[in-house]
């Protein structure tokens, strides 16, 4: 019983988070013209290295989002 309220208030908390972020992205959010530089971007890899994507201007690059759960 304690792990499924536990299960259930992380999912909560998720989905919270995710309705946030979605918000500020979607806000921030401008569309891209074609034949235009990518706006800037900067992620963490799962090594907790930054990642910028202007290091791969001029490179063909494809993002891909996952979120692994440990």
């Amino acid at each position: 019983m304690k792990v499924r309220k536990r299960f259930i208030a992380v999912n909560v908390i998720l989905c919270i988070l995710n309705a946030l972020i979605t918000m500020g992205v979607a806000a921030a959010a401008r569309p891209v013209e074609i034949d235009q530089p990518a706006p800037p971007f900067t992620a963490t890899d799962i090594r907790g290295s930054s990642i910028r994507l202007s290091d791969y201007m001029g490179r063909n690059v494809i993002l891909v989002f996952y979120i692994g759960h440990r």
